[in-house]
């Protein structure tokens, strides 16, 4: 995850996820206000479905970007045998994806973008490229 420091992530089985934030609502979980408006906190009204197709195990797949929060990227998995990421080549096509509920407070934006190329590990897969005439058509301009 990139984003302030002071996010923890809490990773739950979506099983648990409801109990889990009921109980710790106010405790492990704190509305970005503080502890104090718990009581008159509306919740996490905003429920944003992401289905991801993994597809390239020598690289992240995408980027999930919370407006005013950071981004997470997804990554493919460390493989059973230490080596690296999962060979996603003997995977099943159900194995390939990743579904995903995110869940935050009503007026922030979840969108899925292409991964950034952070650090020493992006310079190994990421590849420059000039934008293509639609592309440029649907970039906003900037003046200064």
């Amino acid at each position: 995850m990139y984003g302030p420091k002071g996010v923890q992530i809490k990773v739950v089985p979506t099983s648990e996820a409801e109990e889990f934030y009921h109980r710790e609502l106010g405790g492990a979980l704190k509305p970005p206000t503080g502890k104090e408006k718990t009581k008159i906190w509306p919740g996490l009204k905003g429920i944003h479905p992401i289905n991801v197709k993994m597809e390239n195990n020598s690289r992240p797949v995408c980027d999930i970007a919370i407006s005013g929060l950071g981004w997470i990227a997804i990554e493919p998995g460390p493989s059973t045998d230490g080596t690296g990421a999962e060979d996603l080549d003997i995977l099943s096509t159900i194995d390939k994806q990743l579904h995903l509920l995110v869940h935050v407070a009503k007026p922030v934006e979840v969108f899925v973008r292409p991964p950034m190329p952070i650090g020493i590990l992006g310079s190994t897969w990421y590849e420059y490229s000039e934008l293509t005439e639609e592309e440029e058509e649907t970039r906003p301009k900037v003046s200064y």
